[in-house]
């Protein structure tokens, strides 16, 4: 009913307020339920020049067995102790959207900053 899966994989933050791109690897670790659909877990950025930063996320997703096609939410919190180009992501909160397309390796993830006005 649970699996743990270790993940590595590359893409592309984007600095909410000025709009510069960071390009990072990224490894993690995960905690899946295929009874409840849910994972938790913990993913590391680091940027080309270094500089390291990490998630812990929480994902509800859906399965179809018949397309092989994985889509769900996800919200997630950085760590507050991200260093140079990464640190603007210092304690912020994202929500987003995964999909996972049949027949097709990887998984596609886009995140969006809460805005939620309280502040870090």
């Amino acid at each position: 009913t649970h699996s743990i899966l270790t993940f590595f994989g590359n893409g592309t933050l984007t600095v909410p307020d000025t709009g510069e791109t960071i390009d990072v690897t990224n490894n993690g670790t995960a905690i899946l339920s295929s009874v409840t659909g849910t994972s938790f877990g913990r993913e590391s950025f680091i940027a080309e020049n270094g500089d390291s930063t990490a998630i812990t996320f929480y994902e509800i997703v859906k399965n179809n067995p018949e397309t092989i096609q994985t889509r769900g939410i996800t919200t997630a919190v950085f760590d507050s102790n991200g260093t140079g180009t990464l640190a603007p992501f210092n304690g912020m909160i994202v929500i987003g959207l995964r999909e996972e397309p049949p027949n097709e390796e990887g998984v596609t993830m886009t995140l969006w900053k809460w805005e939620d006005e309280i502040g870090n």
